[in-house]
């Protein structure tokens, strides 16, 4: 992967990325950058001080596992897996109560 400038960088293609990119010219968000996929993980790790990871369903993210063992801290969402593997305040951060999401379904 070649160096980046010094930001907040997604690793997302395909639809989900699309939308992420309208988000970000939407919001006008011009330190996030969109690296694409990447398999060294170590080396995109070792460039970021954390993983964030807002999941509303999880079994049990190797991407946290991962985090954990480039020695970063995780913010993630209060969801199955997620939070089995960190510590409060030490290896992880999380909200202490599920987000209330609003069906928009008839």
């Amino acid at each position: 992967m070649e160096e980046q400038a010094a930001g907040n960088h997604a690793l997302r293609s395909g639809a989900a990325g699309r939308v992420l990119k309208r988000l970000k010219k939407f919001w006008d968000m011009d330190q996030v950058q969109f690296a694409g996929y990447s398999d060294a993980v170590e080396s995109v790790l070792s460039q970021h001080h954390g993983l964030i990871l807002p999941s509303r369903f999880e079994g049990l993210p190797l991407a946290i596992v991962e985090a954990i063992l480039c020695g970063r801290i995780c913010i993630t969402t209060d969801v199955s897996g997620n939070t089995q593997l960190l510590e409060d305040n030490v290896t992880g951060l999380w909200p202490k109560h599920r987000q209330r999401f609003i069906s928009t379904r008839p």
